[in-house]
């Protein structure tokens, strides 16, 4: 099974790799890549340095809008989830959040280190 942080390990060392610099010259496997969540929301996980997988990678945490393609007004609010990954991709509503941006959501993210601890801008 391919884990974010085997992935990140086996990315980082392409750098090392030469030829690798183009897209179309790439010479490794790609690990699988799958959709987890689904319409009619549109989903996403904020920014790249939080930590989005629980310790035991079976939950993924994400933020669920209703709209896409416009900036934020000040009345709009994101609901606050996770993925059960061990149970068909099942959406558990954690929370909301009023305080975000596209780009970083709102820092929602593990504690981490913790098994069940999460925290989020409001």
């Amino acid at each position: 099974m391919h884990t974010r942080r085997s992935f990140l390990a086996g990315a980082g060392a392409l750098a090392a790799l030469p030829g690798c610099a183009a897209e179309d010259d790439w010479s490794f496997p790609i690990p699988p890549a799958r959709r987890i969540t689904s319409g009619p929301r549109h989903h996403w996980f904020g920014y790249y340095d939080k930590l989005e997988f629980d310790p035991t990678n079976r939950y993924v945490l994400g933020m669920a809008v209703d709209f896409e393609g416009r900036t934020p007004a000040a009345s709009d609010v994101i609901g606050l989830g996770m993925i059960d990954l061990a149970e068909g991709d099942r959406w558990i509503e954690l929370g909301s959040s009023s305080a975000w941006s596209w780009q970083q959501g709102c820092m929602l993210q593990w504690i981490p280190s913790t098994p069940s601890q999460i925290i989020w801008n409001d």
